[in-house]
């Protein structure tokens, strides 16, 4: 089962680097889904219009 659904607010538990961005330990983003898989999520970043897919040990909640 996963552990959060769409719209979950959350926080990076750890800073994240892909190529040239990074996102850092503590950024909050909410929850657009999960991949099919109980651990791998689709999350938004308000503050920067971005998004990332990222494991649930990647997140926390906020």
């Amino acid at each position: 089962m996963a552990k959060f659904r769409r719209g979950d607010e959350v926080q990076l538990t750890h800073d994240l680097h892909t190529g040239s961005e990074k996102w850092s330990k503590g950024e909050r983003c909410k929850v657009l889904g999960n991949r099919g898989y109980d651990e791998v999520y689709d999350v938004y970043f308000p503050a920067r219009g971005d998004s990332l897919t990222v494991n649930d040990r990647d997140i926390k909640a906020a």
